[in-house]
């Protein structure tokens, strides 16, 4: 009897059935992780990502088929990486030659390591794309080899994993796409290696089976595991309080390791699609600057202040520019600014924007990195604006900047500023008392009539101040004429803007009274987390203000912008507390001299011992009730101040409605539930509707809302709360 004729497999059969399939696998793995990597271009000359990780996985196939034992096929893998690495980074090494390339990143890499155990910045270019490259490279061969030899991918998968997280940090565009590929292929390799472990084993006992229909079945197993995480995906999520613990446990280990990374790659930029912030050397009167509610950066600080950015010195007519001989010093060089009753102000901040510029709160005196400062002519102590110095021959902004600033900041007193002498130093007066020849003379006669009475330029200044902040704020105008002068028109004709208008002409008026002054620029403190937490800048706290110069006591800054503003207008905003009534940072919220300050806290100071009573029980009991009664009400209300400012208006909506029993149902949307709850509070459905337009433009729009639209949802949630309440309370008709 004739045998039976052995069967011949289909090259899809032996392809499904043998390594083609875990092999094709093991590379979109790779791939998926390596390509945002190549996208990124973080590195000049850096070889393709792909080509690496795709050269490791080759040399683990050839040997994992070879029959090497392990220890000489790793051996083997690590010398081929190493040499692909090496050769990576002389093509990365900008220099000239093989040879000068071979001492060039031989100098680099000693200078990097010597940084390792220091607090020293390191730039870290070329070194982050050897990181990257050593990555990619043993995750190629690591797949390859666990794949074929061991039929196991949960260690490729991990490692893949940590790679692309580090890498879609940095990174925009495309992100969902690789995030996509890489689950998709890491469970098909998951179940792939689980199958082939079965097959293996089947083999093994000589029993028969298909391939193509046990592969099938981890196929249905697959599509039954992506409709579990698709159902899974659209259930509402809770507050899960005990991983919440564990992660704010882990948050400091991470910022800590965020911090080293930060350190040692200075020099390497983010391509996250931040806010770009550059001051250049020239601003110009404009119209709406059309400012959104986005995070900018966060400072951490005693208390909030100005976050100065730059200082201008001409007035221009249609805005302002820097002195031409103005230059670039290493910020050791620059002094700091003298004068007494100035107390140094130490703040930290954590930078999210793409920007050049060091921010500080008050005139910067140093940083805790390598910096540059714009200073004056003949005046080392005058400096203009402060950028980082470290790679900036790589990047001219940089993102995730984190740095410590001391600034020094005035506590000098009215009286002290109306005895200062009006004799002002050459170097100050010949910078600070220019003005354009096109001025019109009627400026000069409105700072006459205004403040030309005053007796010392302290007066003058704040006479000029309360002219000044009795105009209309608003933001919403257009530039003025290109042929004429912007304080003039904003003075005479327009009578209302915003603080570039503002402050440009108190700066110019004290100018026409011979009174040094100058015109800068920065933010406003922003809102504090939780009362004690750091401060947050958006973009809507862009802000300028005036400062002037006063012989012995420097320059003292003076706020002319009303405090309705936008830049104030909320929250823990605050407005430095030496602008507004008087300039000194301790005594001006009090009282106008030192001893009025101490007759004022005198009158405050207790005389005896202290009298306990049931009065004074019966106190300590409601303040203890007090406090827990508040302590609840933070939890619940106060903790939405996290959320950005659109979607914390609609939450605190949600909650007081929800008391009243309108709750938002799980079927309606945003816009449906406004439309219910605008016919619950007669009179206030346009208000309800302006909150619900904001809250869906931030939320499921995917960006910040138009500063017009948040200040109108602003007001009419001003509006709505009371209505609220008042219904809540039964003062308002059911």
């Amino acid at each position: 009897m004739n045998a039976p004729a052995a069967r011949t497999y289909s090259a899809w059969e032996q392809y499904v059935g043998g390594d083609g399939l875990t092999v094709t696998l093991a590379a979109a793995l790779a791939l998926a992780v390596a390509w945002p990597i190549q996208q990124a271009q973080w590195v000049p000359n850096m070889p393709p990502a792909t080509m690496v990780a795709l050269l490791g996985l080759a040399l683990a196939v050839v040997l994992a088929r070879s029959g090497r034992s392990a220890l000489r096929a790793h051996l083997l893998g690590a010398g081929a990486g190493a040499a692909v690495v090496v050769l990576s980074a002389l093509a990365m090494t900008p220099a000239t030659g093989v040879i000068d390339r071979g001492f060039s990143l031989a100098r680099e890499l000693d200078f990097w390591f010597g940084g390792v155990f220091t607090e020293e910045l390191r730039g870290g270019v070329v070194e982050f794309g050897i990181f990257m490259l050593a990555l990619l490279w043993a995750l190629g061969f690591g797949a390859g080899w666990h794949a074929l030899r061991r039929r196991q991918g949960w260690s490729s998968v991990l490692v893949g994993g940590l790679v692309l997280s580090l890498v879609l940090g940095n990174v925009s565009g495309g992100a969902a796409l690789a995030l996509a590929v890489f689950m998709g292929s890491s469970v098909l390799l998951l179940i792939h290696m689980s199958t082939a472990r079965r097959m293996v084993s089947w083999r093994a006992r000589a029993l028969s089976f298909e391939a193509t229909v046990v592969l099938s079945q981890s196929a249905v197993v697959l599509l039954f595991g992506l409709g579990v995480v698709l159902v899974v995906s659209v259930l509402p999520t809770t507050r899960a309080t005990p991983l919440r613990v564990l992660a704010e446990g882990a948050r400091g280990t991470v910022e800590a390791v965020e911090e080293q990374f930060t350190r040692l790659f200075n020099g390497l930029p983010s391509r996250l699609s931040y806010k770009t912030i550059v001051f250049e050397d020239e601003t110009h009167f404009s119209g709406n600057p059309n400012l959104t509610d986005e995070l900018l950066f966060t400072v951490e600080g005693d208390r909030g202040t100005y976050w100065r950015a730059r200082t201008y010195t001409n007035y221009t007519g249609t805005g302002w520019d820097t002195l031409e001989e103005a230059e670039w010093v290493d910020v050791l060089d620059a002094e700091p600014s003298t004068g007494e009753k100035r107390v140094a102000s130490q703040y930290f901040f954590r930078v999210r924007a793409a920007t050049d510029t060091l921010f500080s709160g008050g005139l910067p005196v140093r940083f805790d990195r390598a910096a540059e400062a714009l200073i004056a002519p003949d005046a080392p102590e005058d400096v203009l604006q402060v950028r980082y110095g470290e790679g900036r021959e790589f990047f001219p902004t940089r993102t995730n900047l984190r740095y410590l600033s001391v600034a020094s900041e005035s506590f000098a007193t009215p009286g002290d500023l109306r005895d200062a002498p009006a004799e002002y130093p050459d170097a100050v007066a010949e910078t600070y008392l220019q003005l354009p020849l096109t001025l019109p003379e009627r400026v000069y006669e409105l700072a006459r009539i205004v403040a030309g009475g005053e007796e010392n330029p302290y007066d003058q200044a704040i006479a000029l101040r309360d002219h000044v902040i009795t105009f209309r704020y608003n933001l919403d105008i257009a530039a003025p004429p290109e042929d004429r002068d912007g304080v003039d028109y904003f003075l005479f004709d327009l009578r209302q803007g915003y603080c570039d208008y503002y402050a440009s002409s108190m700066a110019v008026l004290l100018r026409t009274l011979g009174i040094p002054s100058r015109y800068v620029l920065g933010y406003a403190s922003g809102r504090r987390q939780g009362g004690s937490g750091p401060f947050e800048v958006l973009d809507l706290n862009y802000h300028s203000w005036v400062e002037a110069y006063f012989p012995g006591y420097g320059w003292i800054p003076f706020e002319p912008t009303p405090p309705n503003a936008v830049e104030f207008g909320r929250g823990d905003t605050i407005v430095p507390p030496n602008v507004l009534d008087a300039p000194g940072l301790i005594a001006g919220l009090i009282a106008d001299d030192d001893e009025d300050l101490d007759e004022f806290v005198g009158e405050f100071r207790p005389s005896g011992p202290p009298i306990v009573n049931g009065a004074t029980i019966l106190g300590v009991v409601g303040g203890v009730a007090a406090l827990t009664l508040l302590a609840v009400w933070y939890r619940g209300w106060w903790s939405l101040r996290r959320l950005g400012l659109a979607d914390e208006m609609y939450a605190k909506m949600l909650r007081l409605a929800t008391l009243l029993g309108f709750p938002q149902r799980a079927h309606q949307t945003a816009y449906e539930y406004a439309a219910s709850l605008g016919r619950q509070v007669p009179g206030h459905a346009s208000d309800v509707d302006a909150i619900a337009q904001a809250y869906v433009r931030r939320r499921y729009r995917g960006r910040g809302v138009p500063l017009s639209d948040l200040r109108d949802a602003e007001e009419a949630w001003k509006r709505l709360r009371w209505a609220l309440l008042a219904r809540l309370f039964g003062s308002a008709p059911g």
